[in-house]
């Protein structure tokens, strides 16, 4: 019974894993991206939330200033908060106000 579980327990850990990486989802957190007017990152403009459920939804607009929270599928605690500056064609990590 062991060796069947384990066995379980891995294949469903490789299935999860090769799907997350061809449909870029992680299947255990979700990463909500803010998008900001400005470096203050003050003022809202949009939200683009890639859910634990593999869809992407978008809310208002983009632009080259983010926040990126990755938070939890389990129970949606927020495991990280970055922001982002887009410029020179990438997104590059900056200090939060």
């Amino acid at each position: 019974m062991k060796r069947l579980w384990r066995f379980v327990s891995v294949a469903l850990f490789v299935v999860l894993y090769t799907v997350s990486l061809y449909a870029q989802v992680d299947p255990f957190f979700r990463l909500d991206y803010n998008y900001y007017s400005d470096g203050t990152f003050t003022c809202w403009v949009g939200e683009e939330d890639n859910a634990c459920d593999g869809y992407t939804y978008y809310s208002g607009t983009t632009s080259n200033f983010r926040t990126r929270d990755r938070i939890r599928c389990l129970d949606g605690i927020n495991v990280s908060h970055s922001c982002w500056e887009y410029s020179n064609g990438s997104w590059t990590p900056v200090t939060c106000p």
